[in-house]
């Protein structure tokens, strides 16, 4: 059965939506579940006296959700942490990741005897050159153009 009122999001604090609904809302009419549509409306309603938070967001009241799976208590002790299916050690640790696999490096004098090397490097250096004439980190020899 549909609600037989309408509530209005865009009150914020808790004692606007207490005195809309005293305004507009005969509870008389209004079924158990429709009584507790409007109790849940109030107290989620914010407080500009308390750091604009509702009753419930200070944990002053609990009000029980449609998927309990999702209920936010926070752990009491490091066992209870640990049994929690999300807990992760992870969130523990402070430094960087320590990589295993090593960066692997090419080294000019290990690996001058593989074929193709020499003019690898040979062109590599040509490019850097080209690279730092044209940022003007050097000046160019004679004969040498500038791209």
């Amino acid at each position: 059965m549909p609600m037989r009122f309408k509530l209005d999001f865009s009150l914020k604090t808790s004692q606007e939506r207490l005195n809309y609904l005293k305004d507009t809302v005969d509870f008389t009419q209004l079924t158990k579940k429709d009584i507790e549509t409007c109790t849940d409306y109030v107290l989620y309603g914010k407080d500009p006296d308390k750091d604009n938070t509702s009753i419930v967001d200070r944990k002053e009241v609990y009000i029980k959700t449609r998927y309990k799976s999702y209920s936010k208590t926070e752990p009491v002790s490091l066992e209870m942490l640990m049994e929690s299916p999300t807990f992760d050690e992870s969130m523990f640790k402070k430094e960087k990741n320590i990589y295993k696999k090593i960066k692997p490096s090419i080294d000019r004098e290990k690996c001058k005897d593989i074929p193709g090397m020499k003019e690898l490097w040979e062109a590599i250096d040509k490019l850097d050159r080209q690279l730092k004439l044209a940022k003007g980190e050097v000046e160019p020899e004679e004969g040498e153009t500038v791209p």
